[in-house]
């Protein structure tokens, strides 16, 4: 995998690197819990909430191994997506902590602002992903069209990680099962393996990390850890699959959304026998 010259010392980094995450974790959990960033579960129960902060940490810390500099000429695309990703965090944990309980989803926050004129944290926070948006695939130099698609398919996959992020561990299963199909469809177009690798590695073991306190209830991902989940799996999906892949992703999203906005996610899981049980996987013992 990520060694430079094909020995082992690329899976020694990356040993390191995940006994840096495990040990960066403790230390996020610790300190939200110490500061009082602590948010009541759907079951009512008080925990620490924001942990989507170790997401970004996990980011910023996979740029202290030599990973990235072992690949040729990705160093630039992927200080933007860092800087991209890090405007996404700071938009959702502002949205956390000020965020406006009257004004609920997309339609909410329009409505809000038409009936009072003012600006929810919310709608900051869409605006904000799409300004992060537009700065990546600028960068990446998409045609005008492909570029507002792209962009439309970056929004759509931030949006739809923050509806699933209803129950213990929903949004992370669903982050991964995306991410193993945006995977799968990027190395069999042909997509470097390795490029692949180091862009969604620092996610996908911080998510790793994360989902078995998680899917206890030990803690809440938060809009800071669902909005960044989806902006980073949108942005492999731009970077990785062809235009029909894209075109699929953005009407499937597109139908979620719509879904969301006139009936309920989790009824619709609970309605199907297999969605229920993936749903509550690793849930039912923390929850007796």
């Amino acid at each position: 995998m990520i060694g430079t010259d094909g020995r082992w010392d690329g899976w020694l980094w990356l040993g390191a690197y995940m006994i840096c995450s495990g040990l960066a974790l403790q230390l996020t959990v610790k300190f939200l819990r110490q500061w009082g960033i602590t948010g009541r579960n759907y079951e009512g129960r008080e925990v620490a909430n924001r942990v989507g902060l170790f997401l970004w940490i996990a980011l910023v810390l996979f740029l202290l191994f030599p990973f990235v500099g072992a690949i040729e000429g990705i160093q630039k695309l992927y200080w933007i997506y860092t800087a991209a990703l890090t405007i996404v965090f700071a938009a959702g944990w502002l949205d956390d902590a000020y965020g406006t309980p009257q004004a609920k989803g997309l339609r909410g926050h329009w409505n809000y602002w038409l009936r009072y004129k003012k600006m929810t944290s919310g709608l900051w926070k869409v605006l904000s992903t799409f300004v992060a948006a537009a700065g990546f695939v600028v960068y990446v130099g998409e045609f005008v069209l492909s570029g507002v698609f792209a962009m439309l398919l970056i929004g759509l996959s931030t949006n739809a990680m923050n509806l699933f992020d209803l129950r213990p561990g929903r949004a992370l299963k669903a982050f991964f099962a995306l991410t193993a199909v945006t995977a799968m469809f990027a190395l069999a177009d042909g997509a470097v393996g390795a490029v692949v690798a180091v862009f969604m590695l620092p996610v996908v073991i911080g998510g790793l990390l994360l989902l078995p306190g998680d899917v206890r209830s030990r803690w809440m991902l938060g809009d800071t850890g669902a909005n960044f989940l989806g902006f980073a799996l949108g942005v492999w999906i731009v970077l990785f699959c062809n235009a029909w892949q894209q075109g699929g992703f953005i009407v499937g999203f597109a139908v979620l959304q719509w879904y969301a906005e006139r009936r309920s996610i989790t009824a619709a899981i609970e309605r199907q026998p297999l969605l229920r049980w993936l749903d509550q996987l690793g849930r039912a013992s923390s929850e007796d």
